[in-house]
C-alpha cells in the first residue's frame, strides 16, 4: 500500500486506541540508542505516529505496551 494512502486510512479512520508490539530487543530499540541514553525502538515509534494521527491528539487516550 502506497504511504499517502496509508497516511490517509490513519487520518478518515482513526479506530485504534491501543497498540501491543510482541517482539525481541529489535522491537525495542536495544541497538537505537538516543542522545539521552534511552532507547526507542519501531514499537514507540509506530505508537506515537498513531497517536499523533488520533482525533484526539496529546489526550491520555492512548495505551501502548511493548514485550
Amino acid at each position: 500500500m502506497p504511504r499517502d494512502t496509508i497516511c490517509l486510512a490513519m487520518q478518515t479512520n482513526p479506530t485504534y486506541s491501543s497498540l501491543v508490539a510482541l517482539g525481541d530487543s529489535f522491537t525495542e530499540g536495544m541497538s537505537d540508542l538516543l542522545p539521552d541514553g534511552t532507547y526507542r525502538g519501531w514499537a514507540d515509534l509506530l505508537a506515537a505516529r498513531m497517536a499523533a494521527a488520533s482525533p484526539v491528539s496529546g489526550t491520555p487516550t492512548w495505551r501502548c505496551a511493548a514485550s
